[in-house]
Protein backbone atom coordinates (compact mmCIF):
# COMPACT_ATOMS: atom_id res chain seq x y z
CA UNK A 1 0.00 0.00 0.00
CA UNK A 2 1.73 2.74 -1.45
CA UNK A 3 1.20 6.50 -0.09
CA UNK A 4 0.41 9.23 -2.83
CA UNK A 5 0.63 12.98 -2.48
CA UNK A 6 -3.25 13.39 -3.94
CA UNK A 7 -3.76 10.74 0.09
CA UNK A 8 -1.93 13.32 1.90
CA UNK A 9 -3.16 16.16 0.22
CA UNK A 10 -6.99 14.43 1.17
CA UNK A 11 -6.41 13.16 4.70
CA UNK A 12 -6.69 9.68 3.59
CA UNK A 13 -3.27 8.32 4.92
CA UNK A 14 -4.55 8.69 8.31
CA UNK A 15 -7.36 6.24 7.42
CA UNK A 16 -4.48 3.91 5.45
CA UNK A 17 -2.64 4.34 8.78
CA UNK A 18 -5.27 3.29 11.28
CA UNK A 19 -6.14 0.11 9.59
CA UNK A 20 -2.82 -1.05 8.79
CA UNK A 21 -2.56 -0.72 12.97
CA UNK A 22 -5.87 -2.33 13.48
CA UNK A 23 -4.39 -5.31 11.38
CA UNK A 24 -1.33 -5.13 13.27
CA UNK A 25 -3.32 -5.13 15.98
CA UNK A 26 -5.61 -8.08 15.49
CA UNK A 27 -1.92 -9.99 14.88
CA UNK A 28 -0.59 -9.28 18.07
CA UNK A 29 -3.99 -10.02 19.86
CA UNK A 30 -4.02 -13.43 18.09
CA UNK A 31 -0.37 -14.38 18.63
CA UNK A 32 -0.97 -13.71 22.40
CA UNK A 33 -4.13 -15.69 22.45
CA UNK A 34 -2.27 -18.68 21.11
CA UNK A 35 0.84 -18.36 23.55
CA UNK A 36 -1.72 -18.16 26.62
CA UNK A 37 -3.85 -21.43 25.59
CA UNK A 38 -0.06 -22.84 24.48
CA UNK A 39 1.13 -22.09 28.03
CA UNK A 40 -2.16 -23.38 29.91
CA UNK A 41 -2.17 -26.73 27.60
CA UNK A 42 1.72 -27.14 28.75
CA UNK A 43 0.45 -26.06 32.95
CA UNK A 44 -2.03 -29.07 32.51
CA UNK A 45 0.57 -31.04 30.60
CA UNK A 46 3.11 -30.96 33.49
CA UNK A 47 0.42 -31.15 36.50
CA UNK A 48 -1.13 -34.22 34.77
CA UNK A 49 2.68 -36.01 34.46
CA UNK A 50 3.86 -34.42 37.84
CA UNK A 51 0.24 -35.95 39.39
CA UNK A 52 1.34 -40.13 37.55
CA UNK A 53 4.90 -39.64 38.68
CA UNK A 54 3.84 -38.87 42.42
CA UNK A 55 1.10 -42.24 42.15
CA UNK A 56 3.29 -44.26 40.68
CA UNK A 57 6.14 -43.04 43.58
CA UNK A 58 3.70 -43.65 46.34
CA UNK A 59 2.66 -47.08 45.30
CA UNK A 60 6.24 -48.01 44.97
CA UNK A 61 7.03 -46.84 48.15
CA UNK A 62 3.72 -49.12 49.68
CA UNK A 63 4.48 -51.78 47.39
CA UNK A 64 8.06 -52.12 47.82
CA UNK A 65 9.60 -49.87 50.54
CA UNK A 66 13.00 -51.85 50.54
CA UNK A 67 13.88 -51.50 47.17
CA UNK A 68 13.46 -47.71 47.45
CA UNK A 69 15.65 -47.53 50.34
CA UNK A 70 18.05 -49.22 48.34
CA UNK A 71 17.71 -46.83 45.10
CA UNK A 72 18.05 -43.71 47.39
CA UNK A 73 20.85 -44.95 49.29
CA UNK A 74 23.46 -45.75 45.78
CA UNK A 75 22.07 -42.31 44.86
CA UNK A 76 23.36 -40.65 48.03
CA UNK A 77 26.57 -42.99 47.62
CA UNK A 78 27.13 -42.13 43.80
CA UNK A 79 26.72 -38.43 44.84
CA UNK A 80 28.48 -38.39 47.60
CA UNK A 81 31.98 -40.13 45.85
CA UNK A 82 31.52 -37.57 42.70
CA UNK A 83 31.50 -34.64 45.11
CA UNK A 84 34.38 -36.45 47.46
CA UNK A 85 36.39 -36.46 44.81
CA UNK A 86 35.95 -32.76 43.20
CA UNK A 87 38.30 -31.96 46.42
Amino acid sequence: MSVTQQDVKEGRINDQLENQLDSISAQVEAGWEEGKNRLADWRQAANETTRQMTDSLQTMAREKPWQLVAGATAVGLVLGLLFASRR
